[in-house]
C-alpha cells in the first residue's frame, strides 16, 4: 500500500493566482504521471512542474487563472504574467 504525503510550499510572485492554480492541480497531475507510477519520483516531479506550465498556457488554464484572480470576473483578455516558486518534499512508502 502506498502512502503519499506531499509537503508543498507555493510562494506567489507578482500575483497569487499561479500558486492557487498549482495547488489545485499538482497532486492529481503528479499521481497520473507514468514515471510517478513507476516509482521514478524525481523525473515525475520535474515533468509535473513542466506540465503545470503547459496547462496554464492553454486557453482553459488562462481562463482559470483569471477566474482565480478576479473571482470569476473576466476584466480583460490579457495573459497572466504571475508566477510562483515551489518547494516540494515527498514521503513515499510502499
Amino acid at each position: 500500500m502506498e502512502v503519499f504525503r506531499p509537503i508543498f510550499l507555493f510562494q506567489p510572485l507578482i500575483g497569487a493566482e499561479v500558486s492557487e492554480y498549482v495547488k489545485r492541480h499538482f497532486v492529481k497531475t503528479l499521481k497520473s504521471n507514468k514515471d510517478y507510477q513507476a516509482g521514478k519520483y524525481q523525473k515525475a516531479l520535474k515533468d509535473c512542474f513542466l506540465e503545470m506550465d503547459r496547462m496554464m498556457l492553454k486557453p482553459d488554464g488562462q481562463k482559470e487563472l483569471k477566474d482565480i484572480l478576479r473571482g470569476g470576473v473576466d476584466e480583460d483578455n490579457g495573459t497572466s504574467m504571475a508566477g510562483c516558486t515551489a518547494n516540494v518534499s515527498m514521503i513515499v512508502n510502499g
